[in-house]
């Protein structure tokens, strides 16, 4: 018995190619892309799976929000730790904050790196996997380093571990460090990336400002006991930094678990790339399911076709089960075939979804479990998309069959025209969502900072070279006709994270107690490097003794100390002067973020960055600039950075999700175009006779066009009424994660619904006219 299931079931896809080929299409597309898109969200909500202790570590957020402003972030200050470690529920804590420009140095390599600093309590919270130690507890030495596998072996090859030295040298003093442990690699799918992790004591005995409750500038992470409650921690800790500074704001516990995909924060219980897990995990079903109403309609569309070949087989004593069973089967098959297909798809298509991506899944991932997944994802696809054509084919009368009185039907019954609209709304919904994500990526890329990133260079220099002649330094590099102006500063205008509740100014008003500013400390020049705008006062000139006490802010900031500024008097950490200047604002976040206040302060002994504008020839004029760097800094490895490539890394993630907007929208396009010839089959299949009749009573091939778009085009408009809203909550939605944002407007859906109304007409009118376009003679010949 089963055998002959299987010979019918081949017979009939073989005798009907095309139809087969339709259905293993639209499943293979099906399959195929819900794999690649689970294997992305299986990827990012697997982040940080592989720590012990995941569930009871947690991050201690500041909630500095004032009025309708919203400002959560991870940033506290680094004497926090030592006033809340004793509170009860608390485990352990670790804080983490990161160093750039240090000079390490060994026999046989030596670079400047970026380093992580922090507790010894680090790798007791965090399942970071260790390689190699000499001593149980590898950051209690305040002269120690830990190294990962690949930094240890680009200083020290495979050498083992038996307490290697590496000099580092940094502003102010220089130390020995032992290596006292070798740890893996972080995993890729690690929110905490380092290559080398320092005690967080040695950097904080050598700059004063991290001891400052003023000052957050570093992450803390706490590990509660396991019968704690994060809420009777948080009770404890909420109010701590206001009995330490007139910088009142409230702390709180946030799930380390949730670190990645909750990282954008409206509200203390976040959001940000889970919004992307629960889109994109419901186009991977929405994707399967409109594959599956294909091979539904293709198979419905048949019924007429195969009406004689069930009523023969149920006159030689066929039960509605064996039916049922035969049409199941078939629906099985196709379905391990589209499986085959699909797993060979996804192993051609998978280095250029890495690319896409940048991830790093290998072919090994297709293991046997992987396979089982795609096979049984295949079974359960082809028995749902077979259920309903076996129950219809199951259900023909024999006799009403063989007298050729069936027909499939001349109008397209209610459920159906519900697929058809469904299929619609969840092709415009991705289409407009497509449409508005590369919106919103090219304004993030084309929304005037402020300042002009492009062109603009910059590289570090150091104590006793460059940092000491710092003017003759600049003057040899403006001789280049090829650099434009030369500044230094202490932080990358576009990445200005720190910030300080510590200025104080002339008639600051008594009830402001959150006053958060960033801040950059600065040389003469910066407005010229930078292409700042000043709409107030001027900035700092070196003819003008008293500019070296002197301050500029953005208009944010002004705007909070009341306005009218110039002249003003402020004291900022050591530094005590007057305002001489407002400043236009400039993004120096990332568009997520509003801008904030911010003060400019000419300091040039805290300034270790050279920016410099460059124009044409730029092998030569860097070429140029490595010779004159060289002549001051021979200690050190010349290397250097441009903003505007900076600025493109920004924005990784909404450009991987651009990429895999358009590429689902396409699928799905594809796919509910099949579905589309599926449907217009079916109501062709009922009505051939009937458009024969009609052009022999003199209708033209146009008029029997137009005819059946305007059936459809209704069903068009349907699925638009459906559409438009929902992809308009979908988007605001998303856009929301964006300080700065595009509008969505009628445009974006118009186009939407324009690009899915000419593939739904240019399918519909390749089927119906040569439906139309057929001899009535042939379709009539035998009434």
């Amino acid at each position: 018995m089963i055998r002959n299931y299987f010979a019918i079931a081949l017979r009939h896809m073989l005798r009907d190619t095309r139809t087969t080929a339709i259905n293993i299409v639209g499943l293979t597309i099906g399959i195929a892309a819900f794999f690649l898109i689970m294997l992305w969200v299986n990827y990012q909500v697997n982040y940080d799976s592989f720590h012990k202790n995941l569930s009871s570590i947690y991050t201690i957020m500041a909630d500095r929000s004032q009025d309708t402003r919203v400002s959560i972030e991870p940033n506290t200050p680094y004497a926090l730790a030592e006033v809340i470690r004793d509170q009860s529920g608390i485990q352990r804590i670790a804080r983490l904050i990161s160093q750039q420009d240090i000079l390490l140095v060994s026999e046989d390599h030596k670079q400047e790196e970026f380093l992580h600093f922090t507790d010894p309590e680090f790798l007791e919270i965090f399942s970071f996997e260790t390689l190699a130690s000499v001593t149980p507890t590898p950051l209690t030495d305040p002269n120690s380093v830990v190294l990962t596998k690949s930094a240890y072996a680009r200083y020290f090859g495979d050498q083992p571990l038996t307490g290697q030295v590496l000099h580092m040298k940094s502003w102010g003093f220089e130390k020995d460090l032992k290596v006292t442990a070798i740890l893996d690699d972080p995993p890729a799918n690690s929110s905490i990336q380092f290559t080398f992790l320092l005690p967080i004591k040695l950097l904080a005995d050598n700059h004063e400002w991290m001891t400052s409750w003023g000052t957050a500038s570093l992450i803390t992470y706490v590990q509660i006991n396991e019968d704690s409650n994060p809420s009777d921690v948080t009770a404890q800790i909420r109010n701590v930094p206001g009995q330490h500074h007139s910088w009142v704001y409230e702390l709180f516990l946030f799930p380390f678990s949730k670190n990645h995909l909750y990282n954008v924060f409206n509200d203390r219980q976040g959001t940000g790339r889970i919004i992307y897990i629960y889109i994109f995990t419901g186009a991977a079903f929405l994707i399967l399911v409109l594959a599956c109403i294909n091979f539904t309609n293709l198979a419905t569309a048949q019924a007429g076709r195969r009406a004689r070949e069930i009523g023969v087989r149920k006159t030689m004593g066929a039960q509605s089960g064996n039916i049922r069973i035969q049409v199941m089967l078939e629906g099985v098959i196709v379905a391990l075939v589209s499986a085959v297909f699909a797993l060979t798809l996804i192993q051609l298509i998978l280095p250029y979804y890495n690319d896409l991506l940048n991830t790093q899944f290998e072919a090994g991932w297709i293991s046997l479990k992987y396979i089982m997944l795609i096979t049984g994802t295949a079974l359960v696809t082809g028995l749902l998309a077979a259920i309903y054509p076996a129950v219809v084919y199951a259900r023909f009368n024999p006799s009403r069959v063989l007298k050729s009185s069936y027909a499939s039907g001349t109008k397209l019954h209610w459920s159906k025209q519900a697929l058809l609209v469904f299929q619609l709304v969840i092709s415009v919904v991705m289409i407009s969502a497509a449409i508005v994500v590369f919106r919103q990526v090219n304004y993030l890329n084309d929304t005037p900072l402020g300042f002009e990133k492009n062109n603009l260079m910059y590289f570090y220099i150091h104590e006793n070279g460059a940092y000491e002649h710092h003017a003759d330094f600049a003057n040899r590099l403006r001789q280049s006709p090829d650099i434009e102006e030369v500044t230094f500063l202490n932080q990358n205008p576009l990445q200005v994270y720190q910030t300080s509740g510590d200025p104080d100014w002339e008639g600051k008003n008594p009830e402001i107690s959150y006053a958060p500013f960033s801040f950059i400390d600065a040389d003469y020049d910066v407005e010229k490097v930078l292409h700042l705008e000043i709409t107030e006062g001027r900035s700092f000139d070196r003819t003008i003794a008293s500019d070296t006490a002197s301050f500029i802010v953005n208009e944010r900031a002004a705007a909070m100390m009341g306005g009218d500024v110039i002249g003003k008097s402020m004291e900022f950490w050591d530094k005590k002067g007057s305002i001489i200047g407002v400043f236009r604002d400039f993004h120096h976040l990332s568009l997520h973020n509003e801008i904030r206040p911010m003060i400019i302060r000419y300091w040039r002994g805290n300034t270790n960055m050279v920016f410099l504008r460059v124009e044409d020839h730029l092998p030569e004029t860097i070429e140029y600039i490595k010779s004159v760097y060289s002549t001051y800094e021979a200690e050190y490895p010349f290397s250097y950075n441009f903003v505007d490539e900076e600025f493109e890394r920004m924005y990784t993630a909404e450009k991987q999700i651009r990429s895999l907007a358009v590429l689902f929208a396409v699928m799905s396009v594809l796919i509910a175009a099949l579905g589309l010839y599926g449907l217009v089959s079916y109501v062709l299949q009922g009505q051939v006779k009937t458009i024969g009749i009609r052009k022999v009573m003199g209708a033209t091939t146009r008029q029997v066009t137009g005819m059946f778009l305007f059936r459809f085009s209704l069903w068009i408009i349907y699925a638009l009424l459906v559409a438009l809203p929902v992809s308009y909550f979908l988007l605001r939605s998303w856009l929301t994660n964006f300080a700065y944002r595009v509008g969505v407007g009628p445009a974006d859906f118009i186009t939407g619904a324009a690009i899915i109304m000419l593939i739904t007409f240019l399918t519909i009118f390749s089927r119906v006219v040569r439906a139309a376009s057929t001899n009535p003679a042939e379709t009539l010949k035998n009434e």
